[in-house]
């Protein structure tokens, strides 16, 4: 490691051994650094300001920039030509959540006269031979544990000051291997990029096959070769059927309404306040409508319980019972592994065995969620009332086919989760490849390096010898060594 000015790697990067052409910089010794304009400043009469575009927090992204909403601010003329953004300016945020601390991305003109506010800082290049890109990425990845360390943490909020922003150790990198690096990542990320596409689409196609699995169950598509191999069952259903249905079934099919198949009704939460705390803490399960949606069709896990006065003012469902959430999450479905009481704003319902199964009805309802949010009244909350729910037609098999379907759908979703679970491996593959390229960028191991390059050190001269040689800019209060990042 070149210790020819340079600053000896903070503990946060000490993995990074940098070629002997490189040295370690500050940021403050290679940008200019600047904070942004506080909302609802207070100014004199006599000091006019008009509306311009200006960048919040929630713009500036790990890698890129979410220009997607952009809002307003008053600007004098002077504060406006202060904090005008430039392309090429590296853009810091100074506030937030803990891991937004230094997040941030370059700025290339997206936006015509746009500023940026005091909780995001701009560092512009002190030379055209600094790579904005390159700098903005070391920022990102390496310069995370820097900032987490070195930021301050109030009760609500956590903030990194300008001088320690000024105080970021970079590793500078002669100018033309700069220029090799930023290209040999761009065509290594664009390979990623495209793969990252291409396996964007596998959840949508896993999506879209498991609703045509469930299509193909309930019109009798799935299981037309059980039929054909069992042509003595099929007989048995006994309940009046509804002849009116959405499309035509197999001919040992009929149309059903929930109710007629089994016992549909509200959970119980009769007592007021409901958070009263003297309801809970017994042996009684208590599920919510957010465990509904969690379960993923069986439920058998819970974070509340009831007491004996919670359980005397509710209703406990048994083992089997298919929740229907009717507020909030609207028609999402589990059915219960335990005994457990729910609120009103579950519906249970209890199939009658000699006509349906619980595992039928849930994935039936599954196909029908869209239509049964349909009738939510357009409220801040939505929801839906049991009478929705009792008009519901429900095409029904045998029970001997019921189970047929069931058992094929389960089959038909284990494996589409087996494919999400390697999507996400193949994603976390990309994601740590990605990785390896910036930890081989920023160790000089890369592109080779070129004798011929001239050494960084040469490169820090001539930026300090420009800086120094620059005509003073009026400038307002700054902190103690943010000019040159305090540490030389």
């Amino acid at each position: 490691m070149s210790q020819d000015n340079t600053l000896p790697a903070a503990e946060w990067i000490t993995h990074l051994d940098i070629p002997n052409s490189w040295c370690w910089v500050t940021l403050g010794q290679i940008a200019d650094i600047k904070g942004g304009l506080a909302k609802g400043k207070k100014r004199r009469p006599d000091q006019p300001t008009r509306l311009v575009p200006y960048l919040r927090v929630a713009n500036v992204q790990r890698g890129y920039l979410d220009l997607s909403e952009i809002k307003y601010i008053d600007a004098t003329d002077d504060e406006f030509g202060e904090l005008l953004l430039f392309r090429g300016d590296i853009l810091f945020n100074e506030g937030g959540d803990r891991d937004k601390l230094g997040r941030g991305w370059i700025w290339n003109d997206e936006i015509a006269g746009c500023i940026h506010q005091n909780h995001v800082f701009r560092a512009r290049p002190a030379s055209p031979e600094l790579i904005s890109k390159l700098i903005s990425m070391y920022g990102n990845i390496y310069g995370q544990a820097y900032f987490i360390g070195e930021g301050k943490q109030t009760t609500n909020l956590a903030s990194v000051s300008l001088s320690k922003l000024a105080s970021l150790p970079v590793p500078l990198i002669p100018a033309n291997e700069q220029n090799r690096i930023v290209t040999k990542i761009d065509s290594l990320f664009a390979r990623s990029s495209r793969a990252r596409d291409e396996l964007a689409h596998i959840p949508k196609l896993v999506e879209r096959y498991r609703q045509a699995v469930l299509e193909a169950a309930f019109r009798g598509d799935l299981t037309a070769d059980w039929r054909a191999s069992n042509p003595t069952l099929g007989g048995g259903i006994q309940a009046e059927a509804d002849k009116d249905g959405p499309y035509e079934l197999p001919a040992s099919w009929q149309w059903i309404r929930l109710p007629r198949l089994g016992l549909l009704g509200r959970g119980k939460s009769r007592h007021r306040p409901r958070n009263d705390p003297s309801l809970f803490g017994g042996p009684y399960p208590f599920i919510q409508t957010g465990e509904v949606r969690a379960a993923d069709g069986f439920l058998n896990t819970f974070t509340k319980t009831y007491s004996e006065k919670g359980l005397a003012q509710s209703k406990v469902w048994p083992v089997g019972t298919v929740c229907i959430t009717i507020a909030a999450n609207i028609a999402e479905t589990a059915v219960l592994g335990i005994e457990a009481c729910f609120p009103d704003s579950v519906v249970g319902f209890v199939a009658n065995s000699r006509l349906t199964i619980p595992e039928y009805i849930e994935f039936f309802i599954r196909t029908v969620r869209s239509d049964l949010e349909a009738f939510a009244p357009a409220t801040a909350q939505k929801n839906i009332n049991l009478d929705t729910l009792e008009e519901v037609l429900v095409p029904l098999p045998p029970v001997e086919e019921q189970q047929a379907i069931v058992d094929r759908i389960i089959s038909a979703f284990h494996g589409l989760s087996r494919m999400n679970i390697e999507h996400d491996k193949a994603t976390s593959l990309i994601d740590r490849l990605d990785a390896s390229i910036l930890d081989k960028a920023f160790s000089g191991q890369l592109v080779p390096q070129d004798p011929n390059d001239e050494p960084a050190s040469k490169l820090l001269k001539r930026i300090r010898a420009a800086r120094a040689a620059a005509p003073a800019v009026k400038r307002g209060r700054k902190a103690k060594g943010a000019a040159d990042g305090g540490l030389f």
